[in-house]
């Protein structure tokens, strides 16, 4: 592999595959197909990195993020060894999700370390990605539509599920406003963002979903709050609520929408009552990564990361994941990152809402779980510290 690029060096490959990968999971309809791509392409190119320059890429990898989140990831696929539930164990399952989970986030990382500006460049490549998906999904949508649009907007490819698919799309949301809002944009440049924000933000107000609605409207609030005068925020508000109050009343499918979407029943806080008393039985380190919390129910995991690392890691799992959101947004904070301080931490923001009454096991993967919790996490965690090494041997 390393042949096929100037200066026999494979990183500048690997962070172009791994940007092809994350976009073509916007446009493959299938999961398996998908995560082929990422078997067949992306892990050889990541190991390929390792190999040219071992030291360069152990350094790259010993940052403190990278090692946080190999911890959690190595902790819940450990988890299995204390698995004692009645169901099948499934270990390889999920001793290839943890390890499938680890490689994807080691080869965002070398991919970076190979490639100057790699974060700003995937951030770009993941707004115009999520746009197109979204557009295709609200044109489906709208061509399927034979009783007023009733339904709720199923997504495509990677965003087929409503609320998984609302919280990807969020986060497509937020990096175009943020992408917007930069100066030295051309007008057809700020046009066609402008477009792919709002079909961001009308895809996930279409699915209907609580969570990710919620989740966009905190993250969305933020960015104006912090980057708008009081001025402006009083008038964008006045605007928005103007909006609304029109939409509302006078469309009778806007109410039904509303209407619908705040009264539909939800099972969650029976289902996180429920867990939450099985974890006092085992409250230490949970029941493995493996377990269902009612395997005769069609209601399998807990629906939020946090009641999910209670239950399969106990109260160390629930740590570990604590710190990693918490140490995300330290270096968000703290300005470490390639992205904005500001956009990185609305981004820990949106996922660790997400995270509230959604995802599961943080080690699914291939899947969805890669774009709405590990991506986001990534894009605001630290520039490669490591020094370049000489040109022969760059990764």
């Amino acid at each position: 592999m390393a042949r096929w690029l100037p200066g026999g060096a494979p990183g500048p490959l690997l962070a172009m595959l791994v940007m092809a990968f994350l976009a073509a999971g916007l446009f493959v309809p299938s999961n398996r197909a998908w995560a082929i791509l990422f078997y067949a392409a992306v892990i050889p190119a990541t190991l390929a990195v390792f190999v040219h320059d071992r030291r360069a890429a152990l350094a790259h990898l010993s940052q403190r993020w990278f090692l946080v989140a190999a911890l959690v990831c190595g902790f819940f696929t450990l988890s299995i060894a204390w698995y004692t539930g009645e169901g099948p164990a499934k270990y390889d399952k999920y001793i290839g999700s943890g390890a499938f989970t680890v490689l994807f986030l080691a080869s965002l990382v070398l991919a970076r370390g190979a490639m100057p500006g790699f974060g700003r460049r995937l951030a770009t490549v993941l707004f115009w990605s999520i746009a197109a998906n979204a557009a295709i999904s609200l044109a489906l949508h709208g061509l399927a539509c034979t009783d007023g649009c009733t339904d709720r907007l199923p997504g495509f490819a990677e965003t087929r599920h409503q609320i998984l698919g609302g919280a990807i799309v969020g986060m497509g949301a937020i990096l175009g406003a943020w992408l917007l809002a930069e100066d030295g944009r051309s007008r057809l440049e700020r046009v066609a963002m402008a477009a792919g924000t709002l079909a961001c933000i009308a895809f996930v107000l279409l699915t209907r979903s609580r969570g990710p609605i919620l989740a966009l409207g905190v993250s969305l609030a933020i960015l104006v709050v912090c980057r708008l005068r009081p001025r402006a925020i009083l008038l964008s508000a006045g605007v928005a609520l103007a909006a609304l109050a029109l939409l509302f009343g006078w469309s009778d499918a806007a109410r039904g929408w509303l209407g619908e979407m705040l009264t539909r029943q939800s099972y969650r806080l029976e289902i996180w009552t429920f867990t939450l008393d099985l974890v006092r039985d085992r409250p230490w380190f949970g029941y493995g990564v493996n377990a269902q919390i009612d395997p005769g129910n069609l209601v399998t995991f807990p629906h939020s990361i946090y009641v999910s690392a209670a239950y399969y890691g106990g109260a160390a799992g629930l740590a570990l994941v604590l710190v990693l959101f918490l140490s995300a947004m330290r270096d968000a904070v703290a300005g470490r990152t390639e992205l904005p301080s500001l956009v990185a931490a609305v981004l820990v923001v949106h996922a660790a809402t997400i995270g509230i009454s959604d995802l599961g096991a943080v080690i699914k993967g291939p899947s969805e779980l890669w774009y709405i919790l590990w991506l986001p996490l990534f894009l605001a965690s630290p520039r490669s510290w490591v020094a370049a090494p000489p040109a022969s041997h760059h990764i």
